[in-house]
């Protein structure tokens, strides 16, 4: 899947997000650039909308090597088909929507703490990450 970066602000953020995430209608993304392509990784669902997992301007895959979670309102989808890579999670129980419906690799979809141990820098997520990165890229550039 491939987004186009159509906003980097706050002010068209549903407002939900502001609560969970600390963001505000002043905020600015800098690490997003106007009519950029990002490739998604995963697709999560936070109170009825979605987020799309990117690598944003910042990421080099070295000292800041973890992809990023933005709200889809600040992106246009440019190519909406699904990595052969992903899989599909529903989650009827989830606390904050009552259902989910998260798309994305197996271990951001099947590990608890998988995106937090990426964040963190811990090797086996980072290695794992890497390597879904590079195949999802790579099907998306044939």
């Amino acid at each position: 899947m491939k987004i186009k970066c159509i906003d980097n602000t706050g002010i068209n953020i549903p407002k939900e997000f502001f609560e969970l995430s600390g963001y505000s209608e002043k905020m600015i993304f800098e690490a997003l650039s106007l009519d950029k392509l990002y490739m998604v990784y995963a697709v999560f669902t936070l109170k009825n909308s979605r987020c799309f997992l990117i690598c944003n301007d910042f990421y080099d895959g070295a000292s800041y090597n973890y992809p990023m979670f933005y709200p889809s309102s600040l992106f246009k989808i440019i190519d909406n088909k699904v990595s052969k890579y992903w899989i599909n999670k529903e989650d009827k129980n989830n606390f904050q929507t009552g259902k989910d419906n998260d798309l994305g690799f197996p271990n951001i979809i099947n590990e608890e703490y998988f995106y937090g141990k990426l964040v963190e820098g811990y090797d086996r997520e980072e290695s794992i990450f890497y390597n879904y990165k590079n195949l999802i890229d790579e099907e998306t550039l044939k």
